[in-house]
């Protein structure tokens, strides 16, 4: 699977059909418009230059969805992710907060499309695979948890912080 990533200012407008043509420019090798692109073929890996020439070799461009990140993994933030109409109760939490000594700082409620996004801040950090069982406690998404569990045991934690993330909004 390649992935395209894109960096852009927060000003930067960004709109699905920019992104694809930000997208076949950067194959094509033309300027991007100021936005860097970074490529990860996470099956077979490589330079940003053999995934470009793999992608120019295909009769058609990946497709996937593209997203703007909310909040990208750390050690003291748990992400967690809700698809249910009622907001998750703060109760569980204090709880586990009080069951492992430490305490709350910060929790960020957003809605979403299908649920929520619930982000704590603890007063220590946590290892990516305490932080995975700390997310599954407080009940977030099990099949999220399930994939952010295969990704840190292929090693990808120690690589980016981009192995739990929550998006502010997909774009259509």
């Amino acid at each position: 699977m390649i992935q395209l990533r894109y960096r852009v200012s927060k000003s930067f407008g960004l709109t699905l059909p920019l992104v694809r043509l930000i997208r076949s420019r950067w194959i094509d090798g033309l300027s991007t418009f100021g936005v860097e692109v970074e490529a990860i073929d996470w099956k077979r890996g490589g330079s940003q230059g053999a995934i470009r020439r793999r992608l120019m070799d295909r009769k058609t461009l990946p497709n996937g969805k593209v997203g703007i990140v909310a909040r990208y993994a750390s050690p003291e933030w748990s992400l967690c992710d809700y698809d249910r109409p009622a907001s998750p109760a703060l109760l569980a939490v204090w709880r586990l907060a009080r069951r492992l000594g430490v305490n709350v700082r910060v929790i960020e409620y957003r809605r979403t499309r299908r649920g929520w996004h619930v982000s704590v801040q603890w007063s220590r950090s946590f290892r990516p695979i305490e932080l995975i069982a700390i997310q599954a406690i407080l009940g977030s998404d099990p099949f999220r948890e399930s994939f952010n569990l295969a990704r840190v045991l292929g090693g990808r934690a120690s690589q980016s912080n981009r192995w739990n993330l929550l998006f502010k909004e997909k774009l259509k």
